[in-house]
């Protein structure tokens, strides 16, 4: 399935079918992370469908009207968006570190 966004713009989709799945890796697996798991049956009642790749700047931009800078940008200064508690300050100093950087 295709669909146009607009413009040159599109996205191609691929269906994920309905199904179970184990979700997690074995304990015994050699490099396994503690994260990793523990195992766990996943149930998916209903298809979905999924991009089949990457979405790219221009089908951002084509989707949310907004570059992606400028989407982090309205999402860092909007509370409603994210609750970022006590890292606001962590936040302040990251945009601050990466605007020197930029300059």
């Amino acid at each position: 399935m295709e669909i146009a966004f607009g413009g040159e713009c599109g996205a191609r989709y691929v269906v994920g079918p309905s199904g179970n799945l184990i979700m997690g890796s074995p304990s015994s697996e050699t490099g396994r992370k503690t994260d990793e798991g523990p195992e766990t049956e996943v149930v998916l009642s209903k298809g979905f469908w999924l991009g089949k790749t990457e979405v790219t700047v221009g089908q951002w931009k084509a989707v949310t009207g907004y570059s992606l800078r400028e989407q982090v940008i309205r999402m860092l200064h909007d509370d409603s968006v994210y609750d970022f508690g006590d890292r606001r300050a962590l936040l302040a100093r990251f945009h601050a570190f990466r605007s020197q950087r930029a300059g």
